[in-house]
């Protein structure tokens, strides 16, 4: 178990350090202008304040002999001073009230002494505002509620903002392993060991799967169970303004709350790299994503006309995705989607028809369901069991173990599938049908994806190898029509280093010839709107 004198540094508390760093590199060792005030963003309970608060204390009390004189650090209304050693002079620390801190640093700063503040702001609990932060380097650790840092922000001249990611899976199970530590020095000769420890594990990655990866709600029973309670209890509580409330904070439309609801259904992430940072808002687990997909499906089922994906459409391509797939899983809105896909080229003459525009023929025709079901895989490297995949059931990938596509299906035995060369007598024609739902106007991706997904796929499904054999794989890419479209093939490259390796060359041959692609336009004339109302 993890033992309160234990450390645990991630990836992400590093970056953010090597970011402070460079920052008073610039400043105390090379005289290049004043320090830059940051405010670092991130969802709760991921470890900000005891993760990257404390590394920041710690690698700051070892900054650069004789640079930096103070470190200020605010913990739950107290600020304690830190003075470096100096001189022959020894270091000490001294805890004041927060506004008496406050002062405290004001004077030492009219004084000349040159500091740094780490100021971790709660919910309900205001930043002083009365700090030298103009001469002195400081960031500010917050969830994403803006009304933590808004005064902090109208106080300083352009911060820069700094977003923080949830756990990795990685950091998930190298912390799992640093708390079973003991278990797994006698792992290697003892079989129950290892089998109860693998048993552990899967139980970690289910609780993964219901309420996010963050070790505070995993790794503690007792957080877990009223985490995953809590979850549940808001979904089940869900009306269409909850939804649509949820929806818009995922598109960037409405700001995030320091609730329970919000901090139990939300996951902040850091998107794309740069000096300016962006950052987006996601379900904070695959389990929370379902569930909301299926609240959102039984409220269009009674009422179709209140849902409008143009508001969300082209701001959050997390929002997006939610829209098509759930507009998949209708009948009317199917075969609206479906047809008019247009064949991205790759300059080759044999280029056919997608099969889905029969398919999307035969549901307006018989009104069938557009699926039999909808089933949501996770962590498919390692299923618990594998199952058998079946014809026109819409798998959603909803786990980093799906990387290329959002989901998929297989068409079986559809008119204009036969007579094509090579085909043994009595096998059932089948297409894979591969989803991607995406706002870029390219998609690219690399073998080593590619070869990930398929590695996945034979895990989960026990007849992976029946099922695809002699298949014909199809790539269709959603786009919301208000961006720009893809026009020509999304390519699968080879990454640098590994053109000579034949898995890879296999995989790269696999996609340039076996995969035909297309793209479809999420466009007014066949809105979800009108798409899924019953007169359609």
């Amino acid at each position: 178990m993890m033992r309160t004198t234990d450390v645990v540094v991630r990836r992400e508390v590093v970056r953010v350090w090597n970011i402070v760093r460079t920052d008073l590199d610039a400043w105390l060792l090379h005289n290049n202008g004043e320090p830059t005030p940051f405010i670092l963003v991130g969802s709760p309970g991921i470890g900000k304040s005891f993760g990257v608060g404390s590394h920041l204390l710690y690698e700051l009390l070892h900054y650069a002999p004789d640079r930096l004189d103070v470190v200020a650090s605010l913990v739950h209304d107290r600020m304690y001073i830190f003075y470096l050693p100096r001189g022959g002079e020894a270091g000490r620390v001294e805890c004041y009230k927060k506004d008496d801190g406050a002062d405290c640093v004001m004077r030492l700063s009219k004084v000349g002494k040159r500091g740094y503040m780490i100021l971790d702001v709660k919910k309900d609990k205001s930043l002083p505002t009365h700090v030298p932060s103009e001469s002195w380097g400081s960031i500010v650790l917050s969830s994403p509620n803006k009304l933590n840092f808004r005064v902090w922000c109208e106080s300083n001249t352009e911060p820069r903002f700094l977003y923080i990611n949830r756990y990795h899976a990685r950091e998930m199970k190298a912390y799992f392993a640093w708390m079973r530590r003991a278990d797994l020095a006698t792992a290697g000769g003892n079989a129950a060991v290892r089998a109860e420890l693998e048993n552990s594990w899967n139980s970690m990655e289910d609780r993964m799967h219901e309420v996010g990866q963050a070790p505070r709600y995993v790794f503690n029973n007792e957080k877990y169970e009223k985490r995953k309670n809590d979850s549940e209890l808001f979904l089940n509580e869900f009306n269409i303004h909850t939804v649509f409330k949820f929806l818009d904070i995922f598109a960037g439309k409405k700001e995030w709350k320091d609730d329970r609801t919000s901090h139990c259904l939300v996951d902040l992430v850091r998107l794309g790299h740069g000096a300016v940072e962006r950052c987006g808002n996601r379900p904070v687990s695959v389990e929370v994503r379902k569930k909301m997909i299926e609240k959102l499906d039984d409220m269009v089922s009674n009422d179709p006309r209140i849902f409008n994906p143009e508001n969300h459409s082209t701001s959050s391509g997390d929002v997006f995705e939610i829209l098509v797939l759930a507009a998949l899983q209708r009948p009317v809105s199917a075969r609206s989607m479906l047809r008019g896909v247009k064949t991205l080229k790759c300059g080759t003459p044999e280029q056919r028809r997608s099969v889905v525009e029969t398919f999307a023929l035969a549901i307006g025709v018989n009104e069938q369901s557009t699926f039999r079901r909808v089933e949501y895989p996770y962590n498919s490297c390692r299923p618990e069991e594998a199952t058998a995949c079946e014809s026109m059931v819409l798998y959603q990938g909803r786990s980093i173990n799906y990387p290329v596509i959002d989901g998929f299906f297989v068409v079986e035995n559809y008119p204009g599938q036969a007579g094509r060369a090579g085909l043994h007598r009595g096998v059932p024609q089948r297409t894979v049908v591969l989803l991607q739902v995406t706002l870029a106007a390219e998609h690219h991706t690399e073998t080593n994806k590619l070869m990930l997904l398929m590695k996945a796929l034979r895990a989960q499904f026990s007849n992976w190898a029946d099922i695809t054999r002699d298949a014909q794989w199809e790539m269709i890419y959603f786009q919301p029509d208000r961006t720009e479209k893809m026009s020509t093939r999304q390519r699968c490259t080879i990454p640098q280093g590994m053109e000579g390796n034949a898995a890879h060359k296999n995989a790269y041959e696999f996609w340039d010839t076996k995969v035909q692609q297309y793209q479809k336009s999420v466009c007014e004339s066949v809105s979800l709107v009108r798409a899924l109302h019953p007169e359609g």
